[in-house]
């Protein structure tokens, strides 16, 4: 892997862990990677798979509603 494919996976893992942070903050949360970024075989433009187990009483309402009906969480940036 070269420098620069380097920095570009660091930079997405780091958008992802800071968007879990972010969904999570007031609970405990349990983060599950897997698949290819898991295993170590992933390419550059690899999705990350995730798998959480957080107690949704105490997230946000909107996050909250945005999981239970499937819709992507974004948050207003």
């Amino acid at each position: 892997m070269t420098d620069e494919e380097v920095l570009y996976n660091e930079k997405y893992l780091n958008i992802v862990k800071d968007k879990l942070l972010e969904l999570t903050e007031g609970t405990t949360a349990y983060v599950f990677l897997f698949g290819s970024r898991a295993s170590g075989t992933f390419r550059q433009g690899s999705d990350f798979a995730v798998s959480l187990n957080i107690d949704l009483s105490r997230l946000d309402p909107v996050v909250v509603d945005s999981v239970k009906s499937g819709r992507v969480y974004r948050s207003a940036q």
